[in-house]
């Protein structure tokens, strides 16, 4: 078998796979999407009650990095993360390097032999 041919069955295969799994993510994405509505107003409320209790603060700062991967959650996670550094630089530098260790992307950044 060529490696054309090869090629050709491998993207069968994937196109095959991803059909399958399209009803899944669907499903995750509106289970996202729902977390982010039900995590917002608990946002929204410990900035209005300015909230400094450094324990619920994690709590809200752990709930939003699971929804920062949606535009809505990672807007959140970035307006809650100025509120909380107006008081607690520290805490909210914490949070924002595990948003960038775990999901920011080094695609950007050239190779080093380049």
């Amino acid at each position: 078998m060529s490696e054309k041919d090869e090629a050709k069955e491998v993207d069968e295969a994937v196109r095959e796979i991803m059909k399958e799994l399209a009803p899944l993510l669907s499903g995750f994405n509106d289970v996202m999407r729902n977390g982010i509505k039900t995590t917002k107003p608990l946002v929204e409320q410990a900035i209005r009650r300015r909230e400094t209790d450094e324990d619920e603060l994690c709590r809200l700062f752990d709930s939003l990095l699971t929804y920062v991967t949606l535009d809505e959650g990672l807007t959140l996670f970035k307006r809650f993360a100025r509120y909380v550094y107006s008081f607690n630089p520290q805490l909210a530098y914490d949070y924002i390097m595990i948003y960038k260790d775990t999901y920011d992307s080094d695609e950007d950044e050239p190779d080093e032999d380049d």
